[in-house]
């Protein structure tokens, strides 16, 4: 499945990673279907190159999430682990996630005593980056850490009533619902008795609209908090987040199209959303769906729609829906196609569609992935580990 070549040029060192996943699982897609302690020791001899390639990456695992490196790369580390052990019931995987979540935990703000410049310069519980303010500024951004929280608190959900609990303790739920009340209900937006969304301090500070993807997100977050405590609370929150993204959805050719962000007096341009966040979009959708709220079989057509017609051009992938910026202005020719794109938060929507499995498939054959190993800003596990899981999950 995956193949790398070194290559070596005057300004970086780059890993090639080719992912050919029906190559690397070749005739064995069949036996991999069995769930036989064979089956168990194969996923995890061809997961263990792809964990190296993780931590070479990460210089041995990150430190901090300063760069976003904890939500945009030990995330999905953790939701991969937990992936592995719902497919194989191998509790190695477990060990690993819990390494992670331990770490993530003790290097949080409150364990760091790094002060949050966009709420009060207080310390709280919670992941600050410097990366994504213009200033280098300090903040807590919502998306970060619910990206963080999402997978470890599946993860207590999972195993809270089974031997294996240890690995994902209650302190990892306590913690999430700490940073709830400490921050994410003070900076919920009401829009309406039936809809709303979460919106940054940072954001509204700068009279920037929270992106979709990210408002998204954190009402995965809610939904994610309310199957762990069944605290209604957190469900009322995902469901008017749902009915706001609903709500600002546009029907284009049978297929769900939105923008990036909400336009504003202060920014009123009207830029379609990207392949890559858009995944983030869905996946919330999918959530939402799943538990029978807000969203019904139409909608699922119509997301259906959205990758047939609005991500994919027959085997090239738009960078923006329909390879255009909005419905009047098409994309430069340097913008119009993402040549080495990622899709594997979609790789769910084969469950609803059977041409989209065979055009994921397809898909595999040549995708490739090219990352600096020196830079403090690669998402390998996100890019690598969540493609092998979600093929395992979704496309045998």
């Amino acid at each position: 499945m995956f193949k790398r070549l070194k290559c070596c040029n005057a300004f970086r060192n780059t890993l090639f990673l080719f992912l050919f996943l029906y190559s690397f699982l070749g005739c064995q897609r069949d036996f991999l279907e069995t769930k036989t302690n064979s089956y168990k020791e194969t996923v995890f001899e061809r997961f263990n190159p792809l964990w190296s390639w993780y931590l070479e990456s990460s210089n041995g695992g990150w430190l901090n999430n300063d760069n976003g490196r904890f939500s945009n790369d030990d995330a999905p580390a953790t939701e991969s682990l937990l992936e592995l052990y719902t497919l194989t019931n191998d509790v190695r995987y477990l060990e690993l996630l819990y390494d992670i979540g331990e770490k993530m935990m003790n290097n949080d703000d409150i364990n760091r005593k790094v002060f949050d410049e966009h709420r009060g310069n207080r310390i709280l519980p919670g992941w600050s980056s410097i990366r994504y303010t213009k200033d280098k500024s300090r903040t807590i951004f919502l998306m970060d850490d619910a990206l963080i929280l999402i997978p470890m608190i599946r993860a207590y959900s999972l195993l809270k009533n089974t031997p294996n609990y240890k690995y994902a303790p209650e302190k990892w739920l306590f913690r999430a619902e700490q940073e709830f009340e400490e921050i994410f209900k003070n900076e919920w937006k009401e829009v309406s008795i039936t809809e709303g969304y979460f919106e940054d301090t940072y954001y509204a500070e700068n009279n920037l609209n929270m992106p979709t993807n990210q408002y998204a997100i954190v009402g995965e977050l809610c939904m994610v908090l309310y199957e762990a405590t069944n605290n209604e609370k957190y469900k009322n929150y995902a469901i008017k987040t749902a009915n706001y993204l609903k709500k600002n959805f546009i029907i284009i050719d049978d297929s769900y199209v939105w923008y990036y962000k909400k336009p504003n007096q202060k920014y009123p341009e009207k830029i379609y959303d990207d392949f890559s966040h858009a995944q983030l979009v869905w996946r919330f959708v999918n959530v939402m769906y799943k538990q029978n709220l807000v969203f019904k079989k139409k909608d699922i057509d119509l997301m259906v729609g959205t990758f047939m017609k609005q991500v994919m051009n027959g085997d090239q992938i738009f960078w923006f829906f329909g390879g255009k910026f909005n419905e009047n202005t098409i994309a430069p020719p340097e913008l119009l196609y993402k040549e080495d794109a990622w899709l594997h938060y979609f790789y769910s929507l084969s469950e609803y569609n059977k041409e989209i499995k065979n055009t994921l498939i397809k898909y595999q054959f040549t995708r490739k992935v090219s990352y600096d190993k020196y830079s403090d800003y690669n998402h390998i596990a996100e890019l690598v580990l969540l493609h092998y899981v979600y093929d395992l999950r979704y496309l045998n």
